[in-house]
């Protein structure tokens, strides 16, 4: 609705999302245009500390992957009050990261394969720092016992580093050309992950299971973080 619009538009006077064109957007949300991506982290900040005065949950989104999030002529029905509870407490009684292990969390390390996995990403080889380590032995156990003696090892720490920037800086991280801030039809952080997705969670289900770890990090389309 316009008031709403209008509500919003004061309430970011004086703010960096004063002037900001702002409209309706999918299932209930807001969707507040041009954000500049050299301030995302400032942006999101205003629109967060708005919350108590707004009712609303800030996530940034892009459209650099979908043309079809623009602003609508007119607001979309969001979820209902009891869906939206039905969620937030589904999310809240979950155990997000027993849902979401990595299958290698199960992989049994033998001889032969220790060689393999002691480079890994790094491309040295870090055999040496595990003679110890009795196999087969659980992946995250050899993974523990190489990082903790990588950190005790200065020289051999700074060559692997050097190596494995492209997963320890953020020089490599996406850059999005195009940001909008989506104001969500919720103050409650569970319940923000209804519209919001992340990298293996795509659908409604998973996002619940996401809820009690769930941080307004990024849109349903394409969520690049914060």
């Amino acid at each position: 609705m316009r008031d709403d619009l209008d509500q919003i538009e004061a309430a970011f006077l004086g703010t960096p999302l004063a002037g900001l064109p702002i409209g309706h957007g999918p299932s209930g949300t807001v969707l507040v245009t041009d954000v500049d991506p050299d301030r995302l982290h400032e942006v999101w900040q205003a629109a967060e500390a708005l919350v108590p005065v707004i009712g609303r949950r800030p996530v940034l989104v892009t459209d650099d992957f979908d043309d079809a999030l623009t602003i609508r002529s007119e607001p979309e029905q969001g979820p209902s009050e009891s869906e939206l509870r039905a969620f937030a407490e589904a999310a809240a009684s979950s155990e997000p990261w027993l849902t979401h292990r990595h299958h290698c969390e199960d992989q049994q390390v033998d001889e032969d394969e220790i060689e393999f996995y002691a480079r890994g990403t790094t491309g040295v080889d870090l055999t040496a720092l595990v003679p110890d380590v009795v196999l087969p032995t659980p992946l995250p156990a050899l993974e523990r016992a190489l990082y903790d003696r990588l950190l005790a090892d200065a020289d051999l720490h700074t060559q692997v580093l050097g190596n494995v920037r492209l997963v320890t800086q953020t020089d490599y991280w996406y850059e999005p050309d195009s940001v909008l801030l989506m104001l969500l039809p919720t103050s409650n952080v569970r319940s923000s992950a209804y519209w919001v997705d992340f990298y293996g969670a795509l659908t409604e289900e998973d996002r619940q299971r996401l809820g009690p770890r769930t941080e307004p990090v990024g849109g349903r389309r394409r969520p690049f973080g914060r």
